[in-house]
């Protein structure tokens, strides 16, 4: 049986958090952001569960308390029950002039398909009124890869683990490169995603 990469999502509510529809599906709707992954890799990405918590800490979301914020998160997460990557979707960081951010961050740096931790700041609408849904999926997706498969930074040119990525988003589509892709492949492998061929 070839195995899945599993995901457990943990949505937290706050100012500008990206809203849920009446059939509660976020508008920063999941596939949009581990599809590819999936494509990147050929292995199925599933969300093992995913839950709505109450900010827990809304006098962080200001853009200076970002990494407190960060491991804050990370340490709740770790105490609940899950599967897979941990991932924790936060609302938007603000500053003082009240303009909002999308950012991320992601634990470890090493190879953990079945344990990696990261957390995002998404939102759909910019401080300016722009849509910020597609920068909000890059960002998912670019700490998701760091988390699950230990990927650095590649900024020689536009693409998804760019450092840049959610800004380089508002402007044009990025994907993953194939040096990016090798490592990926190589991290499921070592995990035993893929099926061995028959000698």
């Amino acid at each position: 049986m070839v195995k899945e990469l599993l995901i457990t999502v943990f949505y937290f509510s706050g100012a500008f958090a990206a809203p849920f529809d009446s059939n509660g599906v976020n508008i920063i709707q999941p596939c949009t952001w581990y599809k590819p992954i999936q494509q990147a890799t050929g292995v199925k990405v599933r969300i093992h569960k995913s839950y709505r918590r109450r900010h827990f800490a809304p006098e962080l979301q200001r853009l200076e308390d970002w990494h407190k914020l960060s491991y804050r998160t990370f340490t709740y997460m770790r105490r609940q029950p899950a599967k897979g990557v941990r991932l924790g979707i936060l609302p938007p960081l603000v500053d003082m002039s009240g303009i909002r951010y999308i950012a991320g961050l992601a634990e470890g740096g090493r190879c953990n398909p079945h344990g990696g931790i990261a957390v995002a700041n998404v939102q759909e609408t910019r401080s300016n009124g722009l849509s910020a849904v597609r920068a909000s999926q890059v960002v998912i997706t670019h700490e998701l890869t760091h988390a699950a498969f230990g990927v650095k930074h590649n900024d020689s040119v536009p693409n998804i683990m760019h450092s840049q990525a959610g800004m380089l988003a508002y402007t044009q589509d990025l994907g993953f490169l194939d040096s990016t892709k090798a490592q990926m492949e190589s991290c499921l492998g070592r995990n035993g995603f893929y099926k061995r061929k028959a000698k």
